[in-house]
């Protein structure tokens, strides 16, 4: 059972600064009207299939200062109409398939910022059109390659 069951209505949940390691799958499911997720300064270290699924109204997800280093391709599956996403300081390294962002296809700001990985496969930000806002500060990129930023095409700041 969902531990936020009968909480349908609830729009703006805070779990921040706790001690969360893993997120179980349905653990939202029943916060269809969520509209922020903070889960800031937890030990999360990595995000599975359809981990969000079910918040379909979700505009900010908050998942900075965690310990986060792989993203499922599908973690992110379902969040439509997720405006924001914040990834700042965790433990993100990309390889060169890595595609965890293909879902958010609303998406206008990714935070990044203060992640150890030093490439950007050219497929990381695919599906990501409506993009407008990029961080990637602080981060060990060493090269960046001629299309890595191909379908970015209504970026306005990185």
């Amino acid at each position: 059972p969902c531990a936020f069951i009968y909480l349908e209505k609830l729009e703006d949940l805070d779990l921040s600064f706790n001690n969360i390691k893993n997120l179980d799958a349905n653990l939202f499911n029943e916060l269809v009207n969520l509209k922020k997720l903070n889960l800031l300064g937890n030990s999360i270290e990595a995000l599975y299939s359809n981990q969000f699924f079910y918040l379909k109204n979700l505009e900010i997800l908050d998942l900075t200062h965690n310990k986060i280093s792989s993203i499922h391709r599908d973690a992110f599956r379902g969040l439509e109409n997720l405006k924001l996403l914040d990834l700042c300081h965790n433990m993100l390294i990309f390889d060169e398939h890595d595609r965890p962002f293909c879902h958010l296809v609303n998406l206008q700001t990714l935070r990044l910022s203060q992640n150890p990985f030093k490439s950007l496969p050219n497929v990381l930000f695919n599906g990501l059109e409506n993009l407008i806002e990029l961080e990637l500060d602080w981060t060990n990129i060493e090269r960046i390659e001629q299309y890595d930023f191909l379908c970015l095409q209504n970026l306005e700041f990185i």
